[in-house]
């Protein structure tokens, strides 16, 4: 306790505390953490390293954006690590500055406005921190938000200085809005704010209020101008549909009764979500398993990060004076937070919008939930009686954010162990790819990333240093027929763009793959595994679509880079197995024996029946009868679902094959599996 004392006396104890609660929960396995989602896109950018093809780019939806890609490509590396911590920093940047704005307003709520802080940090509305190279603009967004809120109060709290802030806050209002609209919307509070200030010195409201429109008139001018370049002159320069069009907005004009209800459901929901379900989902009853590590651990530190803050910020409010505190704080935070809340997230639900819908939809929240922790902190204040007890449920709260961080970083951990096997098992299976191939799975890898992800993974991989905005290599699934491709079977042109970037190939040239998040390996589709009672759910077409000519030998072994891919997995079963089906490829017989051989002595065995099919074709090919049955019988031990697979490989042996399949092992290996 006497720590926690010195450490609350120093100026930037508080900063340290939201470093200990913050690093705690989102950089405790940065090492082991990778790219995920939108991160693929800003990798694959850097990895061209040209400032050009950045801008083309991002020319699509934030034609201004690409200059925080433009500083940091050339001097940080991509290394994901690196990346977490800068994402880290920028946050943590943004919440110190949006708190000290804050104590602008209310210096005598100290304690209260660094609650906000702390839980604004691991809020749980909020769940892609991890994603850090694509969210750093984000967080840079937020933070210069944040830093122009500050100059603001500076600027009114320090008059003579108000000529040097106002600069300094337009400046820093410029950049968020001009780099990505997520703040747009709480541009309407500043005008609060700016009157809540005003008022302090001018009791006087009409004149408070003249006063504080004459100040905000200069912000108001930056906000016309940027809605003027976006709604007016930036669609006149977008050829095609407009990103992120305004459509509710204009709907409101044509039809305002039913689209006013319309809006004000969008509202209604995401506002419900913000203040209710987000914290449902830190004890959502499928996340309670107390056999599993990462739930004690996540309770466990989340508890005991808690009681420190208590702690610390009870230390803080018992140094507030007993004396009733006349600055109206609960009536002004509240109208601030309901303010937030809803002009937040205004610019989300304009364009149609929401937090609770779609995938990656929780990023909306960046900037409502900012409310929903003022109006949570405000009521927990008003309402609860004691000091120690309003201290223990902020607490609670805090733990409950903590653990629910910890635990889903875990989950963006162990996706990224899925990534990282997928990239470096298609690497061993397929070494090197001639230009002008289209990878065709019926799924997309893992759960965190998208299909183009994977395509600018594969690029990365896969492509030499030349490498540019007219890709070699593509990924595609199932829903991409009828688009990008008329059919999914060989024979058909492939015309695809994703804003600046093309790729031009036949399904001709491509490669059918599949993967599934588990310990199976990774496939390289063609007619011998169609029977594969694993893949039964894989769509027909899938299995002829493979041109095994796409792969090729490289004239040196070079590797992925393993600050992009991750460190290279053990070689263990699923290794031997890329390698035996890469040699069953080349019909290369006795190196498939050689390469199981070697994974047996080093007792290295199959999750998938299956994966024992290179090494029971190399024994037929080799007249290893024998070994052939033998090999039969051991994949009908592992699952009896493969029964129909050897059923079929022994039909696909017919008289044109070169091997001699004697028709007294047909039958043996008919009757082993029991064929029809």
């Amino acid at each position: 306790m006497t720590l926690i004392k010195k450490m609350n006396n120093h100026p930037l104890g508080y900063i340290f505390l939201l470093i200990l609660v913050g690093a705690t929960s989102y950089l405790y396995q940065m090492t082991q953490m990778g790219f995920y989602w939108d991160d693929w896109q800003a990798v694959f950018l850097g990895h061209i390293n040209n400032p050009q093809i950045t801008a083309e780019y991002f020319s699509y939806d934030r034609p201004f954006s690409a200059w925080t890609y433009d500083i940091l490509f050339p001097w940080l590396p991509m290394n994901a690590a690196l990346w977490q911590g800068l994402s880290f920093l920028l946050r943590l940047g943004a919440i110190v500055l949006l708190v000290e704005a804050l104590l602008q307003l209310w210096p005598n709520r100290k304690w209260q406005i660094r609650w906000v802080g702390l839980i604004l940090f691991v809020y749980p509305a909020f769940t892609m921190q991890p994603v850090a190279v694509a969210f750093s603009q984000h967080f840079t967004t937020f933070f210069l938000f944040a830093l122009s809120l500050l100059f603001t109060g500076l600027s009114l709290n320090y008059r003579s200085r108000f000529w040097i802030f106002l600069p300094l806050a337009l400046i820093a209002t410029a950049g968020h809005l001009f780099t990505m609209e997520y703040f747009l919307g709480l541009e309407a509070i500043r005008v609060i704010y700016i009157y809540f200030l005003v008022s302090k010195k001018e009791r006087k409201w009409q004149q408070a209020l003249r006063q504080s429109l004459l100040i905000w008139l200069p912000y108001l001018i930056m906000l016309v101008l940027y809605l003027f370049w976006r709604l007016a002159i930036y669609p006149s320069q977008i050829q095609g549909s407009l990103p992120n069009d305004p459509v509710i907005l204009k709907q409101l004009f044509l039809e305002p009764g039913n689209n006013l209800l319309v809006l004000l459901t969008r509202i209604t929901k995401d506002s419900i979500y913000l203040m209710v379900n987000s914290w449902v989902n830190t004890i959502a009853i499928e996340d309670i398993d107390f056999r599993a590590k990462a739930t004690l651990f996540s309770w466990g530190v989340g508890l005991v990060l808690a009681v420190i803050a208590a702690c610390w910020l009870m230390i803080s409010s018992k140094n507030q004076s007993d004396e009733p505190i006349l600055d109206r704080f609960y009536s002004q935070g509240i109208v601030l937070g309901i303010g937030s809340i809803v002009f937040g997230g205004l610019p989300v639900w304009l364009i149609a919008r929401q937090i609770t819908e779609g995938k990656w939809s929780d990023r909306f929240s960046l900037a409502p939930m900012i409310g929903a922790v003022l109006i949570i902190v405000i009521v927990i204040d008003w309402m609860i009686r004691t000091n120690r007890q309003k201290q223990v449920l902020l607490a609670i709260l805090l733990a409950m954010s903590i653990a629910f961080q910890i635990r889903n970083v875990n989950k963006y951990r162990l996706d990224w162990d899925i990534q990282r096997n997928f990239y470096w098992q298609l690497y061993w299976r397929i070494p090197a790819l001639e230009p002008g191939t289209a990878f065709f799975a019926p799924n997309i890898p893992s759960g965190k990333i998208a299909d183009y992800a994977a395509a600018y993974g594969i690029n990365i991989m896969y492509a030499d240093e030349n490498l540019n905005a007219a890709t070699p290599y593509w990924f595609f699934t199932q829903r991409d027929a009828g688009s990008s491709f008329a059919k999914l079977e060989p024979g058909h042109e492939i015309k695809y763009r994703l804003r600046s970037i093309q790729f031009s190939g036949t399904t001709s040239n491509a490669i059918a793959l599949y993967y599934q998040s588990s310990s199976r390996c990774l496939k390289i589709l063609d007619p011998i595994y169609q029977a594969d009672p694993f893949l039964k759910t894989v769509y027909p077409a899938f299995f002829n679509l493979t041109n095994y000519s796409q792969i090729i030998s490289p004239a040196t072994d070079q590797k992925p880079d393993e600050n992009i891919f991750g460190k290279e997995p053990a070689h263990e079963w699923c290794y031997y197995f890329q390698k035996a089906d890469l040699a069953r490829q080349n019909q290369q017989w006795q190196d498939v024996i050689d390469l199981m051989g070697e994974a047996f002595r080093l007792n290295h065995q199959p999750a998938a029946a299956s994966e024992f099919l290179p090494l029971l074709e190399a024994y037929l090919y080799l007249n290893n009868w024998d070994q052939a049955l033998a090999t039969a019988n051991q994949m009908i031990v592992i699952s009896e679902e493969i029964k129909p697979t050897i059923c079929s490989l022994v039909e696909s042996y017919d008289s044109d094959r070169t091997v001699n399949f004697p028709e007294a092992v047909q039958d043996q290996l008919r009757k082993i599996a029991e064929c029809k």
